[in-house]
């Protein structure tokens, strides 16, 4: 399954936030946390387990039908990722 666009995965608060700023600044949101190359090594979940949160419409509907946490990736190689990227 291909990954979805980070942007496509914003909830509408920070949509928001985003249109506030001044039409001059530069923003492109990239995805560092969880690679393609990650999914095959970390524990997935179905987004069923998530019904009780009050944000699950969204979440179903941006997710699809497999889940996996930010958590799972080891904090060092996250920091690594991040790092890179700036």
């Amino acid at each position: 399954m291909p990954l979805r666009p980070a942007a496509a995965l914003l909830p509408s608060v920070l949509d928001t936030r985003i249109d506030v700023l001044p039409a001059r600044t530069k923003l492109a949101l990239i995805r560092i946390g969880l690679a393609a190359g990650d999914l095959q090594s970390l524990p997935s979940f179905d987004p069923e387990s998530k019904s009780q949160d009050p944000r699950f419409g969204w979440f179903q509907k941006s997710v699809g039908t497999l889940c996996y946490e930010l958590d799972a990736v080891s904090p060092p190689d996250l920091r690594s990722r991040v790092e890179e990227e700036f």
